[in-house]
């Protein structure tokens, strides 16, 4: 009877060990995910951050090229925009 007992002793240390072995390898899975996890994170703020540094910069650029400032001298130089010296109703086209 006591080699009964030993064998059931023996068995049970051998599923505690087991249990315990599959619990340390599901923990250093969960840890290794979880850092994996944890560094796209970390990427995907940074491209969020120059998106909206980027965003920002073509936001300045959009209202530069919108701007009168911008669009009267262009027109002028690039384009042969003159202003009419009286304010006629009819449009003088040059060619």
């Amino acid at each position: 009877m006591s080699k009964e007992k030993d064998k059931i002793t023996g068995a049970k240390i051998f599923i505690f060990l087991l249990f315990a072995g599959l619990i340390t390898v599901m923990y250093i899975w969960n840890s290794f995910i979880v850092d994996r996890r944890a560094d796209e994170i970390v990427k995907l703020e940074r491209r969020l951050e120059q998106l909206k540094m980027e965003k920002l910069l073509l936001e300045a650029r959009y209202e530069k090229l919108v701007s009168v400032n911008y669009i009267v001298p262009y027109a002028r130089q690039n384009l042969g925009l003159t202003f009419p010296k009286v304010n006629s109703k009819e449009i003088v086209i040059r060619k």
